[in-house]
């Protein structure tokens, strides 16, 4: 009779690939970047607080220090300028503070999220959003 641990299944798991390598940056020229303009045009079709069901990605340079945490930052691209509310590694899962690598203020990034035009309740102001964006390439080439 065989006893059987967690710690053999995670050793198992991370044996056949599991918590491996990061997943492969997608071949840019095989997706479809939107720009901020057209982000924004997505945005308009929504409503005001509606978040899409869709994730967009996106190619933009960064154009602030991202805040320490979370990583919120201005982001721009030749067609305009957009919120990042939330940086977060490839998978989602991680946020800014806890990623080895983090992108800086001047750093060309291809990021993938949703989007929503954010309604202020207490300035009553609105701001184009991108969600949680996953960081999928840091400086791509």
């Amino acid at each position: 009779d065989e006893e059987f641990y967690a710690r053999d299944m995670l050793a198992e798991y991370v044996k056949e690939g599991g918590l491996g390598e990061k997943p492969e940056a997608p071949d840019i020229s095989e997706i479809d970047i939107k720009s901020v303009a057209e982000i924004k045009e997505i945005i308009d079709g929504l409503g005001v607080g509606v978040e899409s069901t869709s994730e967009y990605y996106v190619l933009v340079t960064i154009t602030d220090t991202p805040n320490s945490t979370y990583g919120n930052c201005n982001v721009m691209d030749s067609t305009g300028t957009i919120y990042v509310y939330g940086l977060k590694d490839s998978t989602g899962s991680s946020r800014y503070d806890a990623l080895a690598v983090k992108p800086k203020k001047g750093d060309t990034v291809l990021l993938l999220g949703k989007v929503l035009l954010y309604y202020d309740k207490n300035s009553g102001e609105t701001k184009y959003e991108i969600k949680n964006a996953k960081i999928i390439e840091i400086n791509p080439k």
